[in-house]
């Protein structure tokens, strides 16, 4: 048979029925010589010859029987169609897990960094991470194209969020047309949208969080995620609103991490608002909680805070113990970009306090840290070690 025909024909003998029915003959004819050769007739005639007398006398015919019937559905086309079919799917399925979603923290740290830590206020740094990875996580499992899902996730890879949100908008979309019974579905995916624009488009990702906690009022993380977003725009009074919606369901579910959570973006909002014994009251109060759930994490975050509110009032020294304190635990927990935070911090105490040798020593060492971790704050740190050098030469000698 020459070459071409054969692949004509090699198509039809990868089916099932047609693979199986050639095993089950090839260990027909192996049975069945062995037995003219006698190597089985050791075998006991009550162990075996029960099974190897039913096995030769239809083995055969089953064999031929699956033969043809595969042959017959291959030739037919409804067995290559479904076949392939099935393998295609499965392909998908396949695809989909082990995608780049493998990597969704990787992606979603990656995606954090492109934000402005002062602006974003890095106590919600953690939250904010998780929700990127839960969106990344989620978009590799979406229902969509695998070629489009891929795409997407190649794109999040660069730092490009429009595939993505493409994805989750669509998925929305389709479930909250659906009706009630598929409100949590829609609000989880227009969660992942939001996570994906907070980013670098505050508008979009304000409303795509303002229908998430519309559909799905009871969840948390679509709360506060908005409430950051309103303090972020200025809108304070909605902000601190958001918030006690946060504290109220963590109460309410009994989330004391969400407490903690709550707790402390209360303190943002009074401490933008420069109400400084409020905003002191609520880090207090985080503090609090975060050292009864041992959250490390947690503590260095507030005693950062409370040393930013020491700095506004012109308490050096406590701010300086605050940052030291926090320092010490984001050090020893290797949380580089917390550290490289309370190094700008310090510097920035030590500027307001005229301590300019010692403020431009902490902005080094905060530039150096963010440089390390590919960092977008670097930028902001030369910033301010321009601003400080300017200074010097332009002061009379």
């Amino acid at each position: 048979m020459n070459i071409s025909g054969f692949d004509k024909i090699a198509p039809y003998l990868t089916h099932p029925l047609v693979l199986v029915g050639f095993v089950m003959l090839l260990a027909y004819g192996i049975h069945w010589q062995l037995m003219r050769s006698g190597l089985l007739r050791q075998v006991s005639q009550k162990d075996s010859g029960l099974i190897i007398r039913l096995f030769l006398r239809y083995g055969f015919w089953l064999a031929l029987v699956l033969l043809l019937a595969g042959f017959g559905l291959q030739f037919s086309g409804i067995g290559l169609s479904a076949w392939n079919k099935w393998m295609d799917k499965e392909k998908a399925v396949a695809e989909k897990e082990t995608v780049v979603a493998v990597n969704a923290g990787k992606v979603a740290e990656k995606l954090y960094t492109q934000l402005d830590t002062k602006d974003q206020q890095l106590a919600n740094q953690a939250e904010q991470i998780k929700s990127l990875t839960e969106a990344i996580t989620a978009l590799s499992q979406a229902d969509a194209p695998v070629k489009d899902i891929n795409t997407a996730l190649r794109a999040l890879e660069q730092g490009d969020t429009k595939e993505a949100e493409a994805i989750f908008a669509q998925v929305a979309a389709t479930n909250e047309a659906v009706g009630q019974q598929h409100n949590k579905k829609a609000a989880e995916a227009y969660r992942h949208l939001g996570a994906l624009a907070f980013q670098n488009d505050t508008k979009a990702a304000l409303a795509a969080y303002r229908k998430a906690v519309h559909l799905d009022p009871d969840n948390a993380v679509g709360w506060n995620q908005l409430g950051l977003l309103l303090n972020r725009t200025g809108e304070l009074a909605q902000a601190k609103e958001t918030f006690h919606k946060v504290l109220a369901l963590a109460e309410a579910h009994q989330k004391k991490e969400w407490q903690a959570i709550a707790v402390g973006n209360l303190g943002l909002v009074y401490n933008t608002r420069r109400e400084l014994d409020r905003a002191e009251e609520m880090y207090r109060k985080a503090l609090e909680l975060n050292e009864a759930l041992g959250r490390k994490e947690g503590i260095a975050i507030n005693y950062g805070n409370l040393g930013n509110v020491y700095t506004k009032r012109g308490s050096f020294a406590q701010a300086e113990q605050m940052h030291r304190m926090s320092l010490e635990i984001s050090e020893a927990l290797g949380l580089k970009e917390i550290t490289a935070e309370e190094y700008d911090n310090l510097g920035n105490m030590y500027q307001a306090s005229g301590k300019l040798g010692k403020a431009e020593e902490m902005f080094r060492r905060s530039l150096l840290l963010f440089l390390e971790i590919g960092h977008p704050n670097a930028k902001r740190e030369r910033q301010y070690l321009d601003k400080l050098a300017q200074g010097r030469t332009s002061s009379p000698q």
